[in-house]
Order: structure tokens, then sequence, then C-alpha cells
């Protein structure tokens, strides 16, 4: 019986984006712990001497339990961020 090769699930996202300064998000399943996620957020300064260089500003396990949590919070935030009244300055 061979041992079958599952690949690692991993995935990006962009956090945050200028001219200058570039902050990923990356989630990456953890083969050796199964049911614990890898969460990891990357800095890139574009305008630094080496601008392909990223560099690591957080590094954490999450249980795959706590990222689902994860994802319900910031689903319910951003959905009461988009219904919130917009405050109107008056001049």
């Amino acid at each position: 019986m061979s041992d079958i090769h599952v690949p690692t699930i991993a995935v990006q996202c962009m956090l945050s984006a200028s001219e200058s300064y570039v902050e990923t998000l990356n989630l990456r399943d953890i083969d050796a712990q199964p049911g614990l996620v890898e969460f990891v957020i990357h800095s890139q300064l574009l305008n630094a001497k080496n601008p392909t260089e990223q560099r690591v500003k957080s590094r954490t396990c999450i249980e795959l339990s706590r990222l689902i949590e994860l994802q319900q919070r910031i689903g319910e935030f951003v959905r009461a961020v988009e219904h919130k009244p917009v405050k109107v300055q008056s001049n």
C-alpha cells in the first residue's frame, strides 16, 4: 500500500497596497498538524534596497475551528460597517 500525497492548500490575499508598500495575508494548512492553519502576514517595501523581499510581520497557527469563527466575525463586522450610517459634515 503506497502513501498518497495530498498537496498543501495555500491561499494569499492582499491586505493593503500603495505605490511603496504591500501587505499580504497567507494561509496554509500544516501537513504535520492536521486541523491547524498557518496564518502569516508579510510586508514588502517596494522602494527598499531589495524591493522583492517580503518580511514576516506576524505568524501564528490557528485551529481550523477558530479560523471559521474568525471568518464569521469578519462577516459580521463587514455587514455592520456596510449598513452604518454615513456622517455628513455641515459647513
